[in-house]
């Protein structure tokens, strides 16, 4: 678990191409790797990288699909563009 500007810090680092997924990405993640039993995710929240009208992070729940803004800890799992 990790705040918001460490989890983009320690994706930039995996290399080119990684990043946090979007708000839209990790709900699909949820959906259709979570609620299946595949990916190995916790029950726990992840960031994104979409961030509110106000500026702050969106994290998702995995617990339950539920998305918010207050998070002030969550894990990460980054995604990788392919050029």
């Amino acid at each position: 678990m990790m705040p918001w500007d460490e989890a983009m810090s320690a994706c930039e680092e995996l290399g080119n191409g990684w990043r946090l997924p979007s708000l839209d990405e990790l709900m699909a993640m949820y959906e259709q790797l979570h609620k299946h039993g595949k990916g190995n995710f916790k029950d726990e929240y992840y960031w994104s990288s979409s961030k509110d009208n106000s500026g702050l992070d969106w994290s998702v729940a995995f617990s339950g699909g539920f998305f918010n803004n207050v998070s002030d800890s969550s894990r990460m799992r980054a995604v990788r563009t392919l050029p």
